[in-house]
């Protein structure tokens, strides 16, 4: 009976050390696949911040005109004058509204008074992100049409050209038409522009409108420079 005690207590150790001994492979075996999942884990990449950083406007950051001084800088906006600009869906093509009743004032045409009308501007070469009012020199005659495009360079359009009658007078004529507009194209070297402001530029003790396109790094164009809008 003694015997059969100690075997019994035998049975139970060895029992209890095979247990134990399983449950510790177990556990082993376990921390072992953690670690391998662990280690196999895909590393998450940053992303790079790609987006580059826009600077303030700097106004003595001219990169086109260094004789003249630039102050009160406004945002250029797609409505002046009258005139109200909408970039269309197939973002090639502008709407151009005037309300003729403050334009037609403006530029000595009464017989529109009361009149508005939608004009279609097409004829850009790339996709037009926004349409801006402008305005170059000291009278009506200088309001000009910009337009950024996606690419961040900018087309243009006077609405007025200057022209010789048959006796060499240069004579003002409105630049449209009774249907459609065409912009006449991008202004040469203009690069990287994020934004068009209006300002006053002074040379000595002159000094008049013009319109300049901002760039990221807070440098400018005198967009005024750039084109002229005489047609001889």
């Amino acid at each position: 009976m003694a015997n059969n005690k100690k075997i019994s207590a035998g049975v139970i150790v060895l029992i209890i050390a095979l247990v134990l001994l399983i449950a510790g492979c177990i556990s082993l075996l376990s921390s072992k696949e953690k670690e391998t999942n662990k280690n196999n884990k895909p590393e998450t990449t940053k992303k790079e911040d790609t987006t580059t950083k826009v600077e303030p406007l700097d106004l003595k950051k001219g990169l086109n005109n260094s004789n003249n001084t630039y102050s009160n800088p406004l945002d250029a906006t797609s409505s002046a004058y009258g005139l109200s600009m909408k970039v269309n869906s197939d973002k090639t093509s502008v709407s151009l509204s005037i309300a003729w009743a403050t334009f037609g004032p403006l530029v000595g045409m009464t017989d529109k008074e009361n009149e508005v009308k939608t004009y279609q501007i097409t004829g850009f070469t790339s996709k037009v992100k926004n349409a801006y009012v402008g305005s170059i020199g000291q009278d009506i005659t200088g309001v000009t049409l910009f337009f950024l495009m996606e690419d961040s360079t900018v087309s243009y359009m006077p609405m007025f050209v200057l022209r010789k009658d048959d006796l060499g007078n240069i004579r003002e004529k409105m630049n449209y038409t009774d249907d459609n507009f065409t912009v006449t194209g991008l202004l040469p070297k203009v690069k990287d522009v994020v934004n068009l402001y209006t300002v006053t530029s002074t040379s000595g003790v002159s000094s008049a409108s013009t319109t300049i396109g901002a760039t990221k790094d807070g440098s400018f164009y005198d967009l005024g420079e750039l084109f002229t809008n005489k047609d001889f």
